[in-house]
């Protein structure tokens, strides 16, 4: 099952890779996050906090995404082969905090046989567990004797070395990077190096805010209600 519960993410720190580590009730999805994010740069299905979001459909290309429900719970889905709306996906979700990726790196905890990436190129993936652990990766490239980048396959090996079960990789190159918001004043702080030399402008992100359990939602807190949900049938 590509199902698992976003709880927590890791931090690995090396010549290539960089991403996040922390036990958290946290609620991940695509907003300019408080805590940690993810650029990705690819069209974001629910931009979050919004109390007018709507759903993207598939569009003409994508085929992977990952959803991330209102209870936590992340799903690697796929356009279903019978869609007839551009929302239907396989398996049958809601879609909540959904957002859309390019190359499904790992399904089940097998490596899946796609090529593809520059060598050199930075990457951005995100995964999850067997024991329900949200891993966000990051790796710096294009930067001889710093990074020097890495393939599709090479970081399917990495995530599966970190006991990730399944993986999809989201836009990286410039766009690659990873900021946490953390220490006594909370100011956001990018990880990795990106390539371009400073941050990318992209039109999303995939964010964990990290909160005591009994803590409302910003949303929630503001209009008392969670976002509007898509469901399956594009309704």
């Amino acid at each position: 099952m590509a199902t698992g519960r976003a709880r927590r993410t890791w931090k690995r720190r090396g010549r290539s890779s960089s991403a996040a580590r922390r036990r958290s009730a946290s609620t991940a999805g695509s907003s300019a996050a408080r805590r940690r994010t993810a650029s990705t740069g690819w069209p974001t299905s629910v931009p979050w906090p919004c109390p007018t979001a709507r759903v993207s459909d598939w569009g003409t290309w994508i085929k992977d995404a990952i959803n991330i429900g209102a209870d936590n719970t992340v799903t690697f889905v796929t356009r279903a082969k019978e869609d007839t709306t551009g929302y239907m996906t396989t398996p049958k979700v809601d879609l909540f905090n959904a957002m859309a990726g390019n190359v499904r790196l790992l399904r089940d905890g097998v490596v899946l046989p796609g090529k593809g990436g520059d060598a050199t190129y930075p990457q951005t993936a995100v995964g999850h567990t067997a024991d329900h652990r949200l891993i966000l990766f990051v790796s710096d490239g294009r930067q001889p004797g710093f990074s020097a980048g890495m393939t599709y396959e090479e970081v399917a090996g990495v995530l599966k070395e970190l006991g990730v079960v399944d993986a999809i990789a989201f836009d990286g190159g410039g766009s690659a990077t990873i900021v946490m918001a953390d220490g006594k004043d909370g100011e956001p702080r990018v990880l990795n190096r990106p390539s371009d030399g400073k941050e990318r402008a992209v039109g999303n992100n995939l964010g964990v805010i990290i909160r005591d359990k009994e803590e409302p939602m910003p949303e929630e807190a503001e209009t008392g209600h969670a976002p509007e949900r898509k469901t399956n049938d594009g309704k």
